[in-house]
């Protein structure tokens, strides 16, 4: 009578409830472990259970400081900024890291609504210039699916975009960026 007790407990839906929560939670803790320890490419939004949806990506990368990148999720209306530190080749930024910091909800929203308000032209700088230092800065946002837009600038960037670097230097000073530009 024991031994059919226990394989009835053991087969009931509230002790399979019980294990798929469990590997759930593992799950979830695995994507964030991920997310926070291992190189991912700037562009592609952050990928965890109970993060939200990424809507932007703002990296500022100094020729001789470390650089940085925020991004600002959407979770049920809610929005929140995270911190990951970004490395620059000539071709690619990697973020690593995901730390949340703590940030006024209201101004994240706004932040988002004002970008994606923004309506310019978005033709490139075409000049025969080069150059070694200074500040490159990045930004991509995040629609639905799969649709982004990114934009990339050093140090002067395309005068019809100032509607769109003015909101992204604001960014950069409200979340204490030592050096936006």
């Amino acid at each position: 009578m024991n031994i059919l007790y226990h394989l009835a407990i053991s087969n009931s839906p509230m002790g399979s409830r019980k294990s798929r929560d469990f590997r759930h939670q593992q799950d979830r803790e695995v994507q964030l472990h991920r997310l926070k320890n291992e190189p991912r490419p700037f562009g592609q939004p952050p990928c965890a259970e109970g993060i939200g949806r990424a809507r932007v990506q703002l990296a500022c990368c100094p020729s001789f400081a470390e650089a940085t990148c925020w991004e600002i999720c959407e979770q049920s209306n809610s929005y929140n900024l995270f911190r990951s530190k970004a490395s620059r080749t000539a071709s690619t930024i990697s973020l690593v890291g995901f730390d949340q910091i703590e940030h006024p909800s209201s101004q994240l929203q706004h932040f988002v609504q004002s970008l994606f308000a923004i309506n310019m032209p978005i033709a490139p700088v075409l000049t025969d210039t080069a150059g070694l230092d200074g500040v490159s800065l990045h930004l991509v946002l995040f629609g639905d699916l799969h649709s982004m837009s990114r934009f990339d600038w050093w140090s002067d960037p395309p005068p019809a975009w100032e509607p769109m670097v003015s909101l992204a230097n604001a960014m950069l000073k409200s979340f204490g960026a030592s050096n936006p530009t």
